[in-house]
């Protein structure tokens, strides 16, 4: 349960009587966050190994907190990006609000975070989060000897898309057109218009997340 959220570990164990069945997908429609650390690079350019090691282990910590306390689950740490889920294993018909406003925590947390580290390290995180909504395929995947349980799909490439737009935007959160339907009226919103995503044949409209509205 330290690689896979315990929920998941638990579900599985009662629902699932041998490997076969314990690698049956299902199709869902999730939220999916990806926050990336963008200027990473500067991070691991430091000269002290162990002291970035903990550092960005410290940040992974109070971030997945967040996520959890929103009723999302942490689906990986890929580098600088944390890649999360909301709407399963546990289904829930506000996993676009949760996602959203989990994003708007992740920067408040930020900024404290950055404020207590900004000279014990010389270094402050910019972080860029997209969130994307729709229907994806999520179970675990792997062998006999691994399993992950994990989310695949254009969702997931769509989320990872959007996210790299906010690259020159310090720390702000992107939604689509798949989200914004459901939280505008919980929160401020810049409309950033049609804009054409990477790997993508059509432009998607795109939202700058502003914060709640009071």
């Amino acid at each position: 349960s330290k690689y896979v959220p315990k929920n998941i570990v638990d579900q599985s164990l009662v629902a699932h009587h041998n490997v076969e069945t314990l690698f049956d997908g299902e199709l869902r429609i999730i939220s999916i966050l990806f926050a990336t650390i963008h200027n990473i690079s500067q991070l691991y350019d430091k000269s002290n190994p162990q002291q970035v090691h903990d550092y960005i282990n410290s940040y992974f910590s109070l971030m997945a907190k967040c996520i959890e306390e929103h009723k999302g689950i942490v689906d990986k740490f890929v580098g600088g990006s944390i890649l999360a889920i909301f709407g399963a294993p546990i289904s829930s018909i506000e996993n676009q609000k949760n996602s959203v406003f989990c994003a708007l925590s992740m920067m408040e947390q930020l900024e404290t975070f950055n404020a207590e580290n900004r000279e014990k390290i010389g270094f402050e995180i910019k972080l860029g989060v997209g969130i994307h909504s729709g229907e994806t395929v999520i179970g675990n995947i792997g062998s006999k000897q691994y399993i992950t349980y994990t989310a695949i799909g254009d969702t997931v490439n769509t989320a990872s898309r959007i996210v790299d737009l906010t690259k020159g935007i310090r720390n702000t959160v992107l939604i689509t057109d798949s989200i914004y339907p459901l939280v505008q009226e919980c929160v401020v919103t810049e409309s950033i218009g049609e804009t054409k995503v990477r790997g993508k044949e059509n432009s998607i409209n795109l939202y700058k997340v502003l914060k709640k509205r009071i």
